[in-house]
């Protein structure tokens, strides 16, 4: 509290003399794993000896885990702010400036694995829709995505320091982003593939060791328009009707296969399950009449207990 009141007088007596005045210096090597010093620079503006509580927030990349050397200074987290601050009363001769340097680990370099992951899988999914009516969206937006890949590796080459490379990095993560949400709209588009090319029947097979019905084979839907597709999936048979063949598996991606295999086990369960009008009818009188033997017991039950209750009312006189 005293510290910001002098703050608020010095700022209205001295201009733009400051307190604080914070620095950051290149990142380092040492020999166990890749560190950044940030330096700190404090300075008593006033003629005579103060102590300062001083409060200095870390970039919020930065978790207390990441914090190597604080020096004179205690490691805290703002739970409000999610971000991790440095606190500590330091005490300043007259007009004394004073320098402290925070050892952190460098944490402002992208995961280049997950960056190449990203453009592997986005060229393997627009490589399974050349020649189809999804090829000029996918090849559109599969060179966005290797443009911003490639931004990314230039700029992770460059020899920055450390306050020029946070910004770098922070750029570097939204170009990420977009990578990934142009990565899920070539998904998207892949799903719409399989879906149309689903749902196709081979010729069937009796697996008796998992007692089910599979088929397997190459089904024409040029008719139909849904594209030509090879796979394995599984009927559902009943005794006396015939086998419905659920969806095909085709190939892409494992969310895809996933929602196909929803699809088939709805159809394998609920498929030939429809009761005869006769059973629904016996059914419906059956509650019915339950219901009305309930409640003729519980009138004769009633009538009963109030007979009772007559009786036993003393007479008056």
């Amino acid at each position: 509290l005293i510290f910001r009141i002098n703050q608020k007088k010095m700022k209205t007596i001295e201009g733009d003399l400051t307190v604080l005045d914070e620095l950051a210096t290149e990142a380092q090597m040492n020999e166990d794993a890749l560190s950044a010093v940030i330096t700190i620079n404090l300075k008593n503006p006033y003629e005579k000896s103060k102590t300062f509580p001083v409060e200095y927030y870390l970039p919020p990349e930065i978790s207390p885990a990441h914090v190597i050397d604080s020096s004179v200074f205690e490691v805290q987290y703002d739970r409000t702010r999610g971000q991790v601050f440095l606190k500590q009363d330091i005490e300043f001769a007259a007009n004394e400036s004073k320098k402290f340097e925070i050892r952190v680990k460098d944490v402002w370099h992208m995961n280049m694995k997950e960056v190449d992951a990203v453009q592997a899988e986005s060229n393997r999914i627009v490589d399974l829709l050349d020649d189809t009516e999804f090829e000029e969206t996918s090849t559109y937006l599969g060179n966005q995505i290797t443009e911003l890949i490639q931004t990314i590796k230039n700029t992770e080459q460059l020899s920055l320091g450390l306050k020029e490379r946070i910004g770098v990095y922070r750029e570097n993560m939204d170009r990420l982003a977009q990578a990934q949400e142009n990565l899920e709209r070539i998904r998207s588009l892949m799903l719409q593939f399989e879906l149309a090319r689903a749902g196709a029947e081979g010729e069937p097979r009796e697996d008796t060791k998992n007692k089910v019905i599979a088929f397997a084979g190459k089904a024409k839907g040029e008719e139909s328009g849904k594209g030509i597709a090879d796979g394995i999936g599984v009927l559902s048979k009943k005794r006396g009707e015939e086998a419905e063949p659920a969806r095909q598996r085709g190939g892409g991606i494992k969310g895809i296969r996933g929602l196909k295999g929803l699809v088939l086990v709805s159809k394998s369960m609920f498929k030939g399950w429809k009761p005869e009008i006769v059973t629904t009818w016996v059914l419906v009188l059956g509650i019915v009449g339950f219901i009305s033997i309930l409640t003729i017991l519980f009138y004769i039950f009633w009538i009963v207990q109030s007979g009772k209750t007559k009786k036993k009312e003393p007479l008056v006189k």
